[in-house]
């Protein structure tokens, strides 16, 4: 079985200094990143996800409301014709 050479020693070496280099690079840019990040507004974020709630049941109330309608005009209808509204005339 073979030991660990010199060569071998070095370039183990090298690439686990290029890998320090690298997270410490990548933990600069984190931290130059976060200090000139905008504070997270909670109130805001949570009056938008209100909002968005509150419209989206709006919606769900409107759909039901346009198929309640739907179906009481064609139980309105003479023979509960459904379609268009068009008449055929023979």
């Amino acid at each position: 079985m073979l030991g660990p050479n010199t060569t071998s020693y070095h370039l183990a070496k090298q690439t686990y200094g290029e890998r320090l280099d690298h997270a410490a690079r990548i933990r600069m840019v984190q931290k130059d990143r976060h200090e000139h990040a905008r504070p997270f507004n909670r109130d805001a974020f949570r009056s938008l996800t209100a909002r968005r709630l509150a419209a989206g049941l709006a919606g769900v109330a409107l759909m039901a409301a346009v198929a309640a309608g739907t179906v009481g005009t064609v139980a309105a209808s003479p023979s509960h014709a459904q379609g268009g509204g068009v008449t055929l005339i023979r």
